[in-house]
């Protein structure tokens, strides 16, 4: 049983303090160009024939006009299962929250913004000013926003994107990717990969154990850059044409040269050394690894575009709902994993040509010879093996490898290749 309570309004100003407590609930901020903060509630009782519940009863609010500050504290019923706060501030607003049980989303504000969360989740968006939090068991993600950036995870996963500012993460059990940022950066994890992508720095320090660190270098001439390792793979793709001032070193593990011109190469008491200069070698990058390999190679400059099949042609040959139903969520899962995925690893590398080659002509020789599911299902499935059987595939590459399938069969059902039954009983497949 859903209720909507109400709202409450406060004559609020720009650099609004807000302070928002709670065991159970999160809260979703909002900045609006109203001076105003607007609170908005709507809750699930646990019974049908509950009392009706006032909006006071769950919120305890204090408004001080003078300080322009707002203070929340969530009142913990047992008659309520689900609670949503929405609350609508000026831009200007800075937020301390702290909550056991429940996540936050944020967006379009500007001022620091300060987070303790447990067994709860937080995603920033539209931030300009400082971001702080602490997560227990819980996910951080933030993107497009400004400012200096201070992340502590323990069980969780911490996902940044188009930040600008320095950025300092240090995670335990849990992976770190940080794309398309610019700023100094520091990254520090345990048991957990760290991926890094095309974000430009002056001074970055990445440091791991136990996990790989994954890192493709962006278009950049000048900067410090230090990776340490211990218990997990390094791989470095670094541009052609960044000037490079190269040292790697590695214990115990496989130091692999895949980058263009000449170095130098020296091994002592299971330690190998490489080093190497390209060009005004103003990037200095300084790499150390322990119990894993080493692999330097080039970054590729040319990404790949998949055209994705026209959603409207396919639903004209779904005369079912329930079968549309499934084809709109398939079609949104492919955009959406297309969109998170960085396809670099895989479609750069020999193996990910030769499996996408592979689809293809098992896909071209329907035209042909026309069949079943179950027939196209298994066909497809040794395509692949064919080409991973002495070669297991990392979590991110079974994942592109099962988006491009999933593109396949929804351009041969646009095509007529196989039926509406077909089309869902090969995406069930992919499921599972």
């Amino acid at each position: 049983m859903k209720e909507f309570i109400g709202k409450l309004s406060f004559e609020t100003q720009e650099k609004l303090k807000l302070e928002f407590l709670s065991k159970n609930f999160g809260a979703e901020i909002i900045g609006w160009e109203n001076p105003q903060t607007e609170i908005s509630l709507e809750l699930t009782l646990k019974k049908n024939d509950a009392t009706a519940i006032q909006i006071e009863d769950c919120l305890d609010v204090k408004f001080d006009k003078e300080l322009n500050s707002l203070h929340l504290k969530t009142n913990e019923r047992d008659d309520v299962n689900k609670l949503r706060i929405l609350i609508k501030t000026p831009k200007e607003t800075s937020v301390t929250a702290e909550s056991k049980n429940g996540g936050f989303k944020i967006k379009d504000l500007i001022g620091k913004q300060q987070f303790v969360l447990k067994n709860g989740y937080m995603k920033a968006e539209n931030i300009l000013g400082n971001i702080q939090a602490k997560s227990t068991n819980g996910a951080l993600s933030i993107q497009n926003s400004e400012g200096d950036l201070k992340l502590e995870l323990t069980n969780g996963a911490s996902k940044i994107h188009k930040q600008e500012g320095e950025i300092k993460v240090f995670s335990q059990n849990g992976p770190i990717k940080i794309a398309d940022s610019f700023g100094n950066h520091f990254a520090y994890n345990k048991n957990g990969n760290i991926k890094i992508l095309r974000s430009k720095f002056r001074e970055a320090e990445i440091e791991n154990s136990n996990g790989g660190i994954f890192y493709v270098l962006g278009n950049q001439e000048k900067g410090k850059m230090k990776i340490k390792n211990k218990r997990g793979k390094v791989q470095l793709m670094i541009p052609e044409k960044i000037p490079y001032d190269l040292a790697a070193k590695n214990r115990l593990g496989r130091l692999y040269m895949g980058l263009d011109g000449e170095y130098q190469s020296s091994e002592n008491d299971s330690v190998r050394s490489i080093q190497m200069t390209k060009g005004a070698g103003t990037l200095q990058i300084q790499i150390e690894n322990e119990l894993g390999s080493i692999n330097l190679v080039k970054a590729h400059q040319h990404t790949e575009n998949i055209e994705l099949p026209d959603l409207g042609k396919i639903l004209e040959k779904v005369p079912n709902l329930t079968a549309k139903k499934k084809i709109i969520e398939g079609l949104k899962k492919v955009q959406k994993k297309m969109n998170d995925l960085d396809l670099s690893n895989l479609i750069e590398s020999r193996i990910g040509q030769e499996i996408s080659q592979n689809i293809k002509e098992v896909v071209d020789d329907i035209d042909d010879n026309k069949q079943n599911a179950n027939q196209l299902s298994k066909r497809i499935v040794k395509a692949v093996k064919e080409k991973i059987q002495d070669r297991a595939l990392n979590k991110e590459e079974q994942e592109t490898v099962g988006e491009r399938s999933r593109i396949k069969i929804l351009q041969m059902l646009k095509d007529g290749k196989i039926t509406t039954e077909e089309a869902e009983k090969l995406l069930d497949a992919l499921e599972n």
